[in-house]
């Protein structure tokens, strides 16, 4: 498992090249193209939304050319095409980023009036980014009670259940940083077995 601590850290916001925009903050402008008539998602383009399917924008793409690029399936040719179940994509590997605080650093920000968090990350394949944000939660809760669980009984001692202490999540883009975290041989998940074997080893 790694333990990254950097003062201040946060989630990396995403910011349009061209404009300003930050898309973190649902912010975008209508006649950028880079923003290209949405934040983070827009209803599905090839049908103005008809098919219901919401689409993530492709960050670095996006920041790379200078226009809009979007993922996603439109449902209506999914249909059209016979697939077998128009919600489900092929599975994908995906890089799920936490934010947490272990016991020095618990110790280091009350000392110093700090928030920092550490970083741990954990390799997901699922088929979609929701699945994998779920899976990248229950990881996250169980990696705390693990590395807590020798000061259960201690008062003195702040344990905490991650998803309730409101520290950054998100799924990385990142090309360097996910060739980085397949250098560091991050391990893989597919399921909650998969996380348990992984935490108890």
């Amino acid at each position: 498992m790694s333990d990254f601590c950097e003062i201040g850290q946060t989630k990396p916001e995403a910011i349009c090249q061209s404009c300003g925009s930050n898309w973190s903050d649902l912010k975008y402008k209508n006649e950028c193209p880079e923003c290209g008539g949405g934040a983070l998602q827009v209803p599905c383009p090839d049908c103005s939304g008809t098919c219901g399917s919401m689409w993530d924008r492709a960050v670095l793409d996006s920041n790379d050319s200078g226009k809009a690029h979007w993922i996603g399936q439109c449902y209506h040719k999914a249909d059209r095409f016979g697939g077998p179940d128009i919600q489900e994509d092929s599975q994908q590997r995906y890089l799920f980023r936490f934010g947490y605080h272990n016991k020095e650093q618990l110790r280091l920000n009350a000392v110093f009036n700090d928030d920092a968090e550490c970083s741990e990350w954990i390799f997901i394949e699922t088929s979609n980014k929701r699945e994998a944000a779920e899976l990248g939660r229950l990881y996250a809760d169980l990696f705390i009670m693990k590395l807590f669980e020798a000061d259960w009984s201690n008062l003195r001692q702040k344990a905490y259940l991650w998803s309730e202490a409101g520290f950054a999540e998100w799924i990385e883009e990142d090309l360097q940083e996910i060739a980085h975290a397949e250098q560091a041989k991050v391990p893989l998940v597919k399921s909650p077995q998969d996380i348990l074997k992984v935490l108890l080893d």
